[in-house]
């Protein structure tokens, strides 16, 4: 990637529900000053004898494909879309052979971002996410947007971007990224901490109003505001708050996601919001949040 030509990829499958990924990845690449790469993968294993490797699909086998209604043009199609919405916006296409997390993971090495739709396939797609969005998640190393279907593109924006932060080691890469996004979208930005069970002295901590209620909120502010600060220096004009909220994770932010543009998260931390696998409480959020979800991996993870 360089710093004068960026590029958003979004993948698009033409099922019809990555509308919406697919123009919010559109109105963030025009936000970025970047290109829009749109990828579709033709996940035919098998046709006939003839084994289908990753690659740009040869006109046998398009025709092959033509014949079993899947032929490649879906990213072509999408492009006209785009084009409509940003007639300057510079888009690229690429129709590949293989798997659909395989290309966009292929991708990755010169793109600023890399945007999946959720998916709302069959009921087991939706309690996994949509099986492209979760290996895509997992295994890239580059920020991941994960949009659900029913986003507006054309919604008023809200004005706030939200970071979650446990002031893990993935937690300033998380907020620079969520800066440069409040900035370019002249957005507030939220730091945001969740904690639910804490012990102090033996005792499980339960009364708002008690000191040792106070010292944890306290403790957690503190970690937020250190994980900002870094970012907050190279991205002054972003104005901030803090929120450090108790209940269960999950719960918490997705709640928080319904006023917000954009959140934010670590892929790591001290338990993490998103493990090596996405832990449940990682899914939750990705399953339910109400706005498009980056998330953003350690550089040593």
């Amino acid at each position: 990637m360089t710093e004068t030509h960026p590029v958003v990829v979004v993948g698009v499958d033409g099922s019809g529900s990555d509308g919406a990924a697919l123009l919010w990845a559109a109105d963030t690449a025009r936000l970025h000053g970047a290109r829009l790469r749109i990828v579709h993968a033709v996940e035919a294993l098998s046709m006939g004898a003839m084994a289908v490797e990753m690659g740009t699909p040869t006109p046998e086998m398009t025709g092959a494909l033509a014949a079993v209604g899947v032929a490649p043009g879906v990213a072509a199609t999408a492009a006209e879309q785009v084009r409509q919405r940003h007639p300057d916006l510079q888009v690229e296409v690429l129709e590949a052979m293989g798997g659909a997390s395989a290309l966009m993971l292929a991708q990755q090495d010169d793109a600023l971002m890399l945007v999946v739709g959720r998916g709302r396939k069959t009921a087991l797609d939706q309690i996994l996410m949509g099986t492209t969005s979760l290996a895509t998640v997992t295994h890239a190393r580059c920020p991941v947007a994960v949009v659900d279907p029913e986003v507006g593109n054309d919604d008023a924006p809200r004005g706030r971007v939200v970071v979650a932060l446990d002031g893990g080691r993935d937690s300033e890469r998380a907020a620079e990224t969520a800066f440069a996004e409040a900035e370019l979208r002249g957005a507030t930005l939220v730091g945001l901490n969740v904690w639910h069970i804490e012990v102090v002295n033996g005792y499980v901590v339960t009364e708002p109003s008690s000191p040792e209620w106070r010292e944890i909120e306290e403790r957690q502010t503190r970690r937020v505001e250190a994980a900002l600060a870094q970012a907050h220096e190279r991205h002054p004009s972003v104005t901030t708050e803090v929120a450090v909220l108790h209940g269960p994770s999950a719960r918490v932010i997705a709640q928080q996601s319904t006023e917000a543009d954009l959140l934010v998260m670590g892929t790591r931390g001290k338990g993490g919001f998103v493990g090596k696998l996405l832990g449940s409480t990682s899914q939750k959020v990705l399953q339910v949040a109400r706005c498009p979800v980056v998330v953003v991996r350690s550089r040593d993870s």
